[in-house]
């Protein structure tokens, strides 16, 4: 959305230097303006006279749960420095199983939500498209953390901040 947003405010200048950044395809900011605008546009990033316009895949139903790399590494560390397998036994007196322990939230939104808050955050003012011709993927990927969350830990950053902490590092 970032690639879109330059676009809808004409700052071609802020599409190279990503691309020198991050090229696609080996296209990066130095090459001609149209085969830049090919490769925008061969994945779903397009301007028209009246708009620009980024096309996702499937129909954005499908659920999926976030966390941020921070919370992810504070979790093990926390898992690390405060549980003991034998915590993980207790009240177990014939089989074990079942010891794993998922690191997540155990909340979820779908690809069209993330989309709208992506689309919030970095400021783009265009049009978001869904072709339903494309795959979905997976209905839903949402982990079980009770286990977790009974041990004593929960996440510290929500989802919107991480992502604009992750976008603010993405453009600078």
């Amino acid at each position: 959305m970032h690639l879109g947003k330059c676009l809808v405010n004409n700052a071609f200048e802020n599409i190279c230097k990503d691309l020198n950044k991050r090229p696609i395809e080996g296209v990066d900011g130095n090459s001609s303006q149209q085969k830049i605008m090919e490769i925008l546009n061969k994945y779903g990033i397009s301007k028209t006279a009246d708009t620009t316009q980024i096309e996702l895949w499937g129909t954005g139903t499908p659920r999926r749960e976030f966390l941020h790399s921070d919370d992810l590494a504070d979790a093990c560390v926390f898992l690390m420095e405060n549980v003991d397998y034998k915590d993980l036994i207790k009240n177990k007196i014939s089989e074990i199983k079942n010891t794993h322990i998922n690191i997540g939230i155990g909340r979820d939104q779908t690809i069209k939500e993330l989309a709208e808050i992506v689309k919030e955050i970095v400021g783009f003012s265009g049009i978001i498209t869904w072709n339903a011709n494309k795959p979905d993927g997976t209905v839903q990927k949402l982990l079980e953390v009770s286990k977790l969350h009974e041990l004593g830990w929960k996440e510290n950053i929500e989802f919107k901040e991480g992502l604009s902490t992750v976008y603010k590092q993405y453009i600078s």
